[in-house]
Protein backbone atom coordinates (compact mmCIF):
# COMPACT_ATOMS: atom_id res chain seq x y z
CA UNK A 1 0.00 0.00 0.00
CA UNK A 2 3.25 2.20 0.93
CA UNK A 3 4.94 1.31 -2.32
CA UNK A 4 2.15 1.87 -4.41
CA UNK A 5 1.34 5.30 -2.87
CA UNK A 6 4.60 6.53 -3.77
CA UNK A 7 4.01 5.80 -6.90
CA UNK A 8 1.31 7.62 -7.12
CA UNK A 9 2.37 10.20 -5.89
CA UNK A 10 5.55 10.41 -8.65
CA UNK A 11 3.12 10.21 -11.13
CA UNK A 12 1.31 13.38 -10.03
CA UNK A 13 4.75 15.43 -9.86
CA UNK A 14 5.63 13.95 -13.25
CA UNK A 15 2.38 14.63 -14.37
CA UNK A 16 2.20 18.65 -13.25
CA UNK A 17 5.72 18.78 -14.22
CA UNK A 18 4.85 17.87 -17.46
CA UNK A 19 1.88 20.36 -17.63
CA UNK A 20 3.79 22.99 -16.50
CA UNK A 21 6.70 22.22 -19.11
CA UNK A 22 3.70 22.01 -22.16
CA UNK A 23 2.06 25.27 -20.54
CA UNK A 24 5.81 27.34 -20.67
CA UNK A 25 6.28 26.58 -24.16
CA UNK A 26 2.46 27.72 -25.31
CA UNK A 27 3.12 30.35 -23.73
CA UNK A 28 6.38 30.72 -24.99
CA UNK A 29 5.11 30.40 -28.15
CA UNK A 30 2.07 32.93 -27.97
CA UNK A 31 4.68 35.38 -26.42
CA UNK A 32 6.70 35.38 -29.31
CA UNK A 33 3.80 35.68 -32.13
CA UNK A 34 3.41 39.14 -32.55
CA UNK A 35 -0.82 38.64 -33.30
CA UNK A 36 -1.43 37.33 -29.50
CA UNK A 37 -2.78 40.94 -28.84
CA UNK A 38 -5.88 41.81 -30.73
CA UNK A 39 -5.50 44.32 -33.16
CA UNK A 40 -9.10 46.61 -32.75
CA UNK A 41 -8.84 48.82 -29.30
CA UNK A 42 -11.51 50.41 -27.57
CA UNK A 43 -11.66 54.30 -26.74
CA UNK A 44 -14.16 55.46 -24.33
CA UNK A 45 -14.76 59.39 -24.63
CA UNK A 46 -16.87 62.31 -24.15
CA UNK A 47 -14.92 64.10 -27.26
CA UNK A 48 -16.84 63.76 -30.74
CA UNK A 49 -14.16 64.76 -32.20
CA UNK A 50 -12.35 61.42 -31.79
CA UNK A 51 -14.57 59.58 -34.05
CA UNK A 52 -12.96 61.12 -36.86
CA UNK A 53 -9.61 60.71 -35.34
CA UNK A 54 -9.90 57.49 -34.96
CA UNK A 55 -11.27 56.80 -38.87
CA UNK A 56 -8.26 58.54 -40.19
CA UNK A 57 -6.21 56.61 -38.18
CA UNK A 58 -7.75 53.40 -39.24
CA UNK A 59 -7.36 54.21 -42.78
CA UNK A 60 -3.65 55.65 -42.26
CA UNK A 61 -2.22 51.67 -41.76
CA UNK A 62 -3.79 48.28 -41.89
CA UNK A 63 -2.12 46.31 -38.67
CA UNK A 64 -4.71 48.29 -36.03
CA UNK A 65 -8.21 49.56 -35.46
CA UNK A 66 -9.72 52.15 -33.16
CA UNK A 67 -13.13 51.57 -32.18
CA UNK A 68 -14.87 54.67 -30.33
CA UNK A 69 -17.48 54.19 -27.78
CA UNK A 70 -18.95 57.03 -26.00
CA UNK A 71 -19.06 57.23 -22.07
CA UNK A 72 -20.73 60.38 -20.56
CA UNK A 73 -18.20 60.51 -17.66
CA UNK A 74 -15.06 58.63 -18.55
CA UNK A 75 -13.10 59.27 -15.32
CA UNK A 76 -16.31 58.40 -13.06
CA UNK A 77 -16.35 55.24 -15.03
CA UNK A 78 -12.64 54.39 -14.77
CA UNK A 79 -12.89 55.71 -10.83
CA UNK A 80 -15.70 53.74 -10.04
CA UNK A 81 -14.37 50.60 -11.67
CA UNK A 82 -16.94 50.27 -14.30
CA UNK A 83 -15.07 47.18 -16.38
CA UNK A 84 -16.10 44.28 -16.44
CA UNK A 85 -12.84 42.35 -17.09
CA UNK A 86 -15.40 39.48 -17.85
CA UNK A 87 -16.67 40.29 -21.38
CA UNK A 88 -13.91 41.88 -22.90
CA UNK A 89 -15.54 44.06 -25.71
CA UNK A 90 -16.60 46.08 -22.77
CA UNK A 91 -13.23 46.31 -21.42
CA UNK A 92 -11.35 50.21 -23.11
CA UNK A 93 -8.15 50.14 -24.55
CA UNK A 94 -7.90 53.85 -24.10
CA UNK A 95 -9.31 56.51 -22.36
CA UNK A 96 -9.87 60.12 -23.60
CA UNK A 97 -11.50 62.85 -20.92
CA UNK A 98 -10.77 65.20 -18.39
CA UNK A 99 -10.17 64.83 -14.97
CA UNK A 100 -8.81 61.62 -15.15
CA UNK A 101 -5.41 62.70 -13.63
CA UNK A 102 -6.74 62.78 -10.00
CA UNK A 103 -5.01 60.22 -7.57
CA UNK A 104 -7.86 57.60 -7.35
CA UNK A 105 -8.20 57.74 -10.93
CA UNK A 106 -4.97 57.78 -12.12
CA UNK A 107 -3.62 54.24 -10.73
CA UNK A 108 -6.08 52.47 -13.24
CA UNK A 109 -3.34 53.77 -15.56
CA UNK A 110 -0.45 52.07 -17.12
CA UNK A 111 2.98 53.43 -17.55
CA UNK A 112 3.63 55.23 -20.76
CA UNK A 113 7.46 55.93 -20.45
CA UNK A 114 7.80 53.34 -22.93
CA UNK A 115 6.46 56.09 -26.03
CA UNK A 116 8.94 58.02 -25.55
CA UNK A 117 12.06 58.32 -27.28
CA UNK A 118 14.24 58.65 -23.80
CA UNK A 119 13.25 55.77 -22.94
CA UNK A 120 14.01 51.93 -23.53
CA UNK A 121 12.35 50.74 -26.81
CA UNK A 122 9.15 48.99 -26.30
CA UNK A 123 9.90 45.66 -28.16
CA UNK A 124 6.65 45.11 -28.70
CA UNK A 125 6.09 48.00 -31.06
CA UNK A 126 4.98 47.21 -34.33
CA UNK A 127 4.87 50.62 -36.02
CA UNK A 128 7.53 52.74 -37.97
CA UNK A 129 6.28 55.75 -36.27
CA UNK A 130 9.23 57.86 -34.20
CA UNK A 131 8.49 57.61 -30.40
CA UNK A 132 7.25 61.05 -28.82
CA UNK A 133 9.71 63.58 -27.94
CA UNK A 134 9.10 65.56 -24.80
CA UNK A 135 10.27 68.77 -25.10
CA UNK A 136 7.55 69.06 -27.93
CA UNK A 137 4.81 69.22 -25.05
CA UNK A 138 3.95 71.87 -22.33
CA UNK A 139 6.37 70.97 -20.00
CA UNK A 140 3.74 71.69 -17.13
CA UNK A 141 1.07 70.68 -18.67
CA UNK A 142 2.89 67.18 -19.55
CA UNK A 143 3.53 66.38 -15.87
CA UNK A 144 -0.09 66.89 -14.64
CA UNK A 145 -0.14 63.49 -16.07
CA UNK A 146 2.30 62.03 -14.04
CA UNK A 147 1.49 60.24 -11.03
CA UNK A 148 3.22 60.68 -7.12
CA UNK A 149 6.37 58.71 -8.53
CA UNK A 150 6.90 60.73 -11.79
CA UNK A 151 6.05 58.14 -14.16
CA UNK A 152 4.09 59.17 -16.83
CA UNK A 153 1.01 57.83 -16.72
CA UNK A 154 -1.54 60.13 -19.08
CA UNK A 155 -0.88 62.47 -21.59
CA UNK A 156 -2.57 65.43 -22.02
CA UNK A 157 -4.31 65.99 -25.56
CA UNK A 158 -5.78 69.86 -25.28
CA UNK A 159 -7.00 72.82 -23.13
CA UNK A 160 -9.19 75.93 -22.79
CA UNK A 161 -8.53 79.67 -21.87
CA UNK A 162 -11.01 81.82 -20.90
CA UNK A 163 -11.71 84.86 -22.40
CA UNK A 164 -13.33 88.47 -23.20
CA UNK A 165 -14.92 88.80 -25.86
CA UNK A 166 -15.61 92.36 -27.42
CA UNK A 167 -16.65 94.68 -30.50
CA UNK A 168 -13.46 94.93 -32.28
CA UNK A 169 -15.08 98.91 -32.85
CA UNK A 170 -14.85 99.11 -28.82
CA UNK A 171 -11.67 98.97 -28.33
CA UNK A 172 -8.23 100.13 -29.55
CA UNK A 173 -4.69 100.73 -28.46
CA UNK A 174 -4.22 97.48 -26.36
CA UNK A 175 -3.07 94.95 -29.02
CA UNK A 176 -1.85 92.86 -25.85
CA UNK A 177 -2.90 88.96 -25.70
CA UNK A 178 -4.37 88.89 -22.76
CA UNK A 179 -6.15 91.58 -20.40
CA UNK A 180 -5.37 91.90 -16.39
CA UNK A 181 -7.68 92.13 -13.69
CA UNK A 182 -7.00 95.80 -12.98
CA UNK A 183 -6.94 96.57 -16.57
CA UNK A 184 -10.43 94.90 -17.08
CA UNK A 185 -11.77 96.96 -14.29
CA UNK A 186 -10.62 100.05 -15.48
CA UNK A 187 -11.99 99.95 -18.60
CA UNK A 188 -15.39 98.83 -17.22
CA UNK A 189 -15.87 101.95 -15.33
CA UNK A 190 -15.02 104.35 -18.09
CA UNK A 191 -17.25 102.66 -20.23
CA UNK A 192 -20.18 102.90 -17.43
CA UNK A 193 -22.90 105.51 -18.02
CA UNK A 194 -26.05 106.41 -15.70
CA UNK A 195 -29.16 107.88 -16.69
CA UNK A 196 -31.99 109.08 -14.08
CA UNK A 197 -30.31 106.91 -11.84
CA UNK A 198 -29.68 103.40 -13.79
CA UNK A 199 -27.20 102.58 -15.63
CA UNK A 200 -27.93 102.81 -19.38
CA UNK A 201 -25.16 100.33 -20.10
CA UNK A 202 -22.31 99.18 -18.26
CA UNK A 203 -18.62 97.92 -18.95
CA UNK A 204 -18.58 94.45 -17.02
CA UNK A 205 -19.62 92.33 -13.88
CA UNK A 206 -18.45 89.45 -12.53
CA UNK A 207 -22.06 88.60 -11.84
CA UNK A 208 -23.69 88.15 -15.32
CA UNK A 209 -21.94 84.74 -16.36
CA UNK A 210 -21.45 82.37 -13.10
CA UNK A 211 -18.39 80.94 -14.52
CA UNK A 212 -16.77 84.51 -14.29
CA UNK A 213 -16.80 84.13 -10.59
CA UNK A 214 -15.09 80.83 -10.59
CA UNK A 215 -12.53 82.14 -13.25
CA UNK A 216 -11.53 85.37 -10.81
CA UNK A 217 -11.51 82.32 -8.25
CA UNK A 218 -8.37 80.74 -10.45
CA UNK A 219 -7.03 84.33 -11.35
CA UNK A 220 -6.46 84.60 -7.58
CA UNK A 221 -4.79 81.35 -7.52
CA UNK A 222 -7.24 79.51 -5.04
CA UNK A 223 -5.56 76.12 -6.60
CA UNK A 224 -8.57 74.18 -5.89
CA UNK A 225 -7.43 70.64 -6.00
CA UNK A 226 -7.99 66.55 -4.84
CA UNK A 227 -6.85 66.46 -0.68
CA UNK A 228 -4.55 63.46 -0.93
CA UNK A 229 -6.39 59.97 -0.20
CA UNK A 230 -9.86 61.60 0.56
CA UNK A 231 -11.14 62.65 -2.96
CA UNK A 232 -12.27 65.89 -1.51
CA UNK A 233 -11.09 69.20 -2.18
CA UNK A 234 -8.81 71.39 -0.79
CA UNK A 235 -7.90 74.86 -1.38
CA UNK A 236 -5.63 78.09 -0.33
CA UNK A 237 -8.61 79.83 1.23
CA UNK A 238 -6.30 83.22 1.55
CA UNK A 239 -6.87 83.50 -2.12
CA UNK A 240 -10.33 82.50 -2.06
CA UNK A 241 -10.95 85.27 0.26
CA UNK A 242 -9.10 87.56 -1.58
CA UNK A 243 -11.30 86.80 -4.75
CA UNK A 244 -14.31 87.27 -2.97
CA UNK A 245 -13.05 90.70 -1.69
CA UNK A 246 -12.10 91.91 -5.31
CA UNK A 247 -15.47 90.51 -6.58
CA UNK A 248 -17.13 92.66 -4.12
CA UNK A 249 -15.14 95.88 -4.42
CA UNK A 250 -15.81 95.46 -8.11
CA UNK A 251 -20.04 95.29 -7.50
CA UNK A 252 -19.47 98.01 -5.18
CA UNK A 253 -17.17 100.75 -6.75
CA UNK A 254 -17.10 99.87 -10.48
CA UNK A 255 -20.88 99.67 -10.72
CA UNK A 256 -21.58 101.35 -7.71
CA UNK A 257 -23.89 98.90 -5.40
CA UNK A 258 -25.89 95.78 -5.45
CA UNK A 259 -29.24 97.38 -6.53
CA UNK A 260 -27.95 99.03 -9.38
CA UNK A 261 -26.22 96.21 -11.14
CA UNK A 262 -29.34 94.39 -10.62
CA UNK A 263 -31.28 96.95 -12.20
CA UNK A 264 -28.97 96.49 -15.23
CA UNK A 265 -28.97 93.05 -15.10
CA UNK A 266 -33.05 92.91 -15.05
CA UNK A 267 -33.26 95.52 -17.57
CA UNK A 268 -31.22 94.68 -20.25
CA UNK A 269 -29.04 91.15 -19.65
CA UNK A 270 -32.29 89.29 -20.99
CA UNK A 271 -31.15 89.67 -24.34
CA UNK A 272 -27.83 87.52 -26.01
CA UNK A 273 -24.44 88.64 -25.29
CA UNK A 274 -23.80 88.88 -28.85
CA UNK A 275 -26.49 91.78 -28.81
CA UNK A 276 -25.84 93.35 -25.81
CA UNK A 277 -22.21 94.05 -27.61
CA UNK A 278 -23.76 95.30 -30.89
CA UNK A 279 -25.78 97.51 -29.23
CA UNK A 280 -23.46 99.05 -27.26
CA UNK A 281 -24.75 98.09 -24.29
CA UNK A 282 -22.10 96.18 -22.17
CA UNK A 283 -18.30 96.44 -23.32
CA UNK A 284 -17.06 92.80 -22.60
CA UNK A 285 -18.87 89.58 -22.32
CA UNK A 286 -17.16 86.35 -20.71
CA UNK A 287 -16.31 83.58 -23.06
CA UNK A 288 -13.73 80.72 -23.67
CA UNK A 289 -11.45 79.32 -26.79
CA UNK A 290 -13.74 76.92 -27.15
CA UNK A 291 -16.92 78.50 -27.38
CA UNK A 292 -15.39 81.94 -29.25
CA UNK A 293 -14.85 79.70 -32.12
CA UNK A 294 -17.57 78.02 -31.92
CA UNK A 295 -19.86 81.15 -32.99
CA UNK A 296 -20.59 81.35 -36.90
CA UNK A 297 -17.95 83.57 -38.54
CA UNK A 298 -20.17 86.13 -39.76
CA UNK A 299 -20.90 86.92 -36.25
CA UNK A 300 -17.51 86.24 -35.06
CA UNK A 301 -16.03 88.40 -37.83
CA UNK A 302 -17.01 91.93 -35.80
CA UNK A 303 -15.49 90.75 -32.57
CA UNK A 304 -12.38 90.61 -30.72
CA UNK A 305 -10.69 88.85 -27.39
CA UNK A 306 -8.35 88.91 -24.98
CA UNK A 307 -7.43 86.11 -22.67
CA UNK A 308 -8.02 87.30 -19.00
CA UNK A 309 -5.33 87.46 -17.03
CA UNK A 310 -3.66 88.65 -13.58
CA UNK A 311 -0.25 89.37 -13.04
CA UNK A 312 0.26 87.96 -16.79
CA UNK A 313 -1.32 84.60 -15.77
CA UNK A 314 -3.58 83.27 -17.29
CA UNK A 315 -5.82 80.30 -15.78
CA UNK A 316 -6.27 76.84 -17.81
CA UNK A 317 -9.59 76.01 -17.49
CA UNK A 318 -10.10 72.99 -15.30
CA UNK A 319 -11.41 70.72 -17.68
CA UNK A 320 -7.89 69.21 -19.35
CA UNK A 321 -8.37 66.87 -21.91
CA UNK A 322 -6.08 63.51 -21.14
CA UNK A 323 -5.75 60.05 -22.64
CA UNK A 324 -4.18 56.86 -21.13
CA UNK A 325 -4.42 53.18 -21.58
CA UNK A 326 -5.96 51.23 -18.39
CA UNK A 327 -4.38 48.85 -16.81
CA UNK A 328 -7.12 46.27 -17.92
CA UNK A 329 -6.49 46.98 -21.57
CA UNK A 330 -6.23 43.86 -23.70
CA UNK A 331 -4.99 45.69 -27.33
CA UNK A 332 -2.01 47.60 -26.19
CA UNK A 333 0.01 47.55 -29.41
CA UNK A 334 -3.09 49.16 -31.04
CA UNK A 335 -3.50 51.62 -28.43
CA UNK A 336 0.34 52.65 -28.19
CA UNK A 337 0.29 52.46 -32.06
CA UNK A 338 -2.79 55.14 -31.78
CA UNK A 339 -0.94 56.97 -29.45
CA UNK A 340 1.79 57.51 -31.13
CA UNK A 341 -0.24 58.20 -34.32
CA UNK A 342 -1.78 60.88 -32.87
CA UNK A 343 1.09 63.05 -31.23
CA UNK A 344 3.03 63.43 -34.49
CA UNK A 345 3.11 67.09 -34.85
CA UNK A 346 2.68 65.83 -39.35
CA UNK A 347 -0.60 63.92 -37.60
CA UNK A 348 -1.61 67.18 -36.32
CA UNK A 349 -1.02 68.90 -39.29
CA UNK A 350 -3.90 66.62 -41.21
CA UNK A 351 -6.40 66.58 -38.26
CA UNK A 352 -6.76 70.61 -38.27
CA UNK A 353 -7.04 70.32 -42.24
CA UNK A 354 -9.40 67.20 -42.48
CA UNK A 355 -11.82 69.34 -40.02
CA UNK A 356 -11.65 72.44 -41.69
CA UNK A 357 -12.01 70.06 -44.76
CA UNK A 358 -15.20 68.38 -43.25
CA UNK A 359 -16.20 71.79 -41.94
CA UNK A 360 -16.53 70.00 -38.79
CA UNK A 361 -17.78 72.54 -36.21
CA UNK A 362 -14.66 72.29 -33.88
CA UNK A 363 -12.05 74.03 -33.01
CA UNK A 364 -8.31 73.45 -33.10
CA UNK A 365 -7.74 69.40 -31.70
CA UNK A 366 -10.39 68.44 -29.59
CA UNK A 367 -11.84 72.03 -29.14
CA UNK A 368 -9.28 73.21 -27.60
CA UNK A 369 -5.32 73.84 -27.99
CA UNK A 370 -3.43 71.18 -28.44
CA UNK A 371 -0.62 70.33 -26.19
CA UNK A 372 1.82 70.60 -28.67
CA UNK A 373 3.20 74.10 -28.38
CA UNK A 374 4.44 74.19 -32.07
CA UNK A 375 0.93 73.41 -33.55
CA UNK A 376 -0.75 76.40 -31.58
CA UNK A 377 2.20 78.88 -32.27
CA UNK A 378 2.22 77.49 -36.08
CA UNK A 379 -0.26 75.64 -37.58
CA UNK A 380 -3.63 76.72 -35.61
CA UNK A 381 -3.36 80.18 -36.49
CA UNK A 382 -3.10 79.33 -40.43
CA UNK A 383 -6.82 77.55 -39.80
CA UNK A 384 -8.25 80.11 -37.23
CA UNK A 385 -6.61 83.86 -38.44
CA UNK A 386 -8.59 85.43 -35.35
CA UNK A 387 -5.72 83.84 -33.44
CA UNK A 388 -2.73 85.79 -35.12
CA UNK A 389 -0.99 87.49 -32.37
CA UNK A 390 -2.91 86.34 -29.53
CA UNK A 391 -0.94 82.76 -28.99
CA UNK A 392 0.45 83.17 -24.84
CA UNK A 393 3.88 81.97 -24.19
CA UNK A 394 4.17 78.68 -22.15
CA UNK A 395 5.80 81.02 -19.19
CA UNK A 396 2.14 83.05 -19.23
CA UNK A 397 0.01 79.67 -18.53
CA UNK A 398 -1.20 78.53 -15.48
CA UNK A 399 -2.15 74.83 -15.36
CA UNK A 400 -4.99 73.52 -12.37
CA UNK A 401 -3.85 70.96 -9.81
CA UNK A 402 -5.40 67.70 -10.47
CA UNK A 403 -9.31 67.62 -9.51
CA UNK A 404 -11.33 64.88 -8.51
CA UNK A 405 -14.01 63.24 -11.07
CA UNK A 406 -16.93 64.38 -9.89
CA UNK A 407 -15.46 68.40 -9.92
CA UNK A 408 -17.87 69.15 -12.32
CA UNK A 409 -20.92 68.50 -10.09
CA UNK A 410 -19.23 69.92 -7.40
CA UNK A 411 -18.48 72.94 -9.29
CA UNK A 412 -21.91 73.28 -10.30
CA UNK A 413 -23.89 72.35 -7.43
CA UNK A 414 -21.68 73.70 -4.81
CA UNK A 415 -19.22 75.85 -5.66
CA UNK A 416 -20.23 78.43 -7.79
CA UNK A 417 -23.71 79.46 -5.92
CA UNK A 418 -21.43 79.48 -3.03
CA UNK A 419 -19.59 82.35 -5.21
CA UNK A 420 -22.78 83.84 -6.11
CA UNK A 421 -24.22 84.18 -2.66
CA UNK A 422 -20.91 85.69 -1.43
CA UNK A 423 -21.03 88.27 -4.03
CA UNK A 424 -24.54 89.48 -3.79
CA UNK A 425 -24.97 89.14 0.11
CA UNK A 426 -24.84 92.55 1.94
CA UNK A 427 -23.33 90.32 4.86
CA UNK A 428 -21.34 88.13 3.37
CA UNK A 429 -20.17 86.88 6.64
CA UNK A 430 -23.17 85.39 7.35
CA UNK A 431 -22.73 82.81 4.14
CA UNK A 432 -21.77 79.53 5.61
CA UNK A 433 -18.16 78.60 4.94
CA UNK A 434 -17.44 76.58 1.76
CA UNK A 435 -16.28 73.82 4.06
CA UNK A 436 -19.16 73.35 5.60
CA UNK A 437 -21.22 73.35 2.04
CA UNK A 438 -19.17 70.93 1.04
CA UNK A 439 -19.44 68.64 3.48
CA UNK A 440 -22.88 68.66 3.06
CA UNK A 441 -22.78 67.59 -0.45
CA UNK A 442 -20.49 64.76 0.23
CA UNK A 443 -22.65 63.53 2.72
CA UNK A 444 -25.42 63.45 0.02
CA UNK A 445 -23.74 62.19 -2.35
CA UNK A 446 -21.27 59.69 -0.65
CA UNK A 447 -18.63 57.80 -2.68
CA UNK A 448 -19.47 54.69 -4.33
Amino acid sequence: MGFSGNVHKHLIIMLTLVFLLLASAIFFLWYKNPNRFPTTAILWTNRPEFAAYAELFNASQELYQIEVVYKNEPAREIEEGKIDTNMQELVPDLVAGAYLNNEKTIQRFSSLASLFATEKRNAERRTNLPLLDRSLFYQDLLSRGENSVGQQILLPVSFDLPALAFLKSSRSGNQQFSLNLESIQEESAAYNVIKDGRFNRMGFSPRWDPEVLYEKTALFQTNFTEAEKTGQVTWNQEALDQAIAFIREWITTVNQGLELEQQFIDTFLYDPPIKLLSDGRILFTYSTLQNFFHLAPEKRSALDFRWMAKNDLIPVNDDILFIGIPNAAVARPAAGAFLLWFFQSDTQKKLLESSQFKRMRTFGIADGFSSLSSINEEIIPQYFPSLVGHIPPENYLSFPLPLPSRWNAMRKDVIIPWLLEKASADDPDQIPDLSERLETWYRQKPLQ
